[in-house]
């Protein structure tokens, strides 16, 4: 989710992304290139009163991306399915991890192997 939003990244490279997240192997993309996603921080918030209202900052150098409803929704659930700890305060639950940065190769991806992704983060600043 973080690369399909991400500024830095090209059309092309984002289009990847999401036919990869949309769980299909249709593209093509250079033999022995990667996508790199970088981000200095995602911030999510859920709430636990209103189990719908979902966001997420995320900051991509000087650029700064919000997402709402299922977007907001997919990273949240990603960032606590790789294990980052919530933190809760009255009615919210948030997520948060500074210096994201993952090295894709869509075409290992493709392979069914379970390799092709690799993300290193820290905890938020």
């Amino acid at each position: 989710m973080v690369g399909i939003v991400s500024p830095l990244l090209s059309g092309p490279e984002q289009g990847v992304l999401t036919t990869l997240l949309d769980g299909q192997a249709k593209f093509s993309f250079p033999a022995g290139h990667t996508i790199s996603v970088l981000a200095w921080k995602l911030a999510c918030r859920a709430s636990n009163v209103d189990i719908k209202s979902h966001s997420c900052d995320l900051t991509f150098g000087s650029h700064d991306v919000a997402l709402t409803g299922r977007k907001a929704h997919e990273l949240f659930a990603t960032l606590a399915e790789i294990g980052v700890p919530p933190d809760g305060a009255a009615g919210s639950i948030f997520e948060a991890v500074s210096n994201l940065k993952c090295t894709i190769n869509p075409n290992e991806v493709i392979q069914n192997s379970g390799g092709g992704a690799h993300c290193d983060y820290a905890p938020p600043n």
